[in-house]
């Protein structure tokens, strides 16, 4: 999968999110590559700027954001 870097993302973050897919793609493999990219927008806003999801969104990614 071809996951492009937004003008506005650090390297650190770009990184974070690859590898989350990676991830994620692995245990979730019925999803659709947006899908796979929404999760890891999610899961970077999460981490790095603290943000807050519903609870259903927040338990499918919270494992991969440790």
């Amino acid at each position: 999968m071809n996951i492009t870097k937004l003008d506005d993302e650090s390297n650190t973050v770009y990184t974070f999110r690859v590898n989350f897919i990676n991830q994620f793609s692995i245990d979730n493999p019925e999803l659709k590559e947006k899908d796979y990219i929404r999760f890891s927008k999610l899961a970077a806003n999460i981490k790095f700027k603290e943000c807050k999801y519903d609870y259903i969104n927040y338990n499918k990614v919270k494992k991969y954001i440790i």
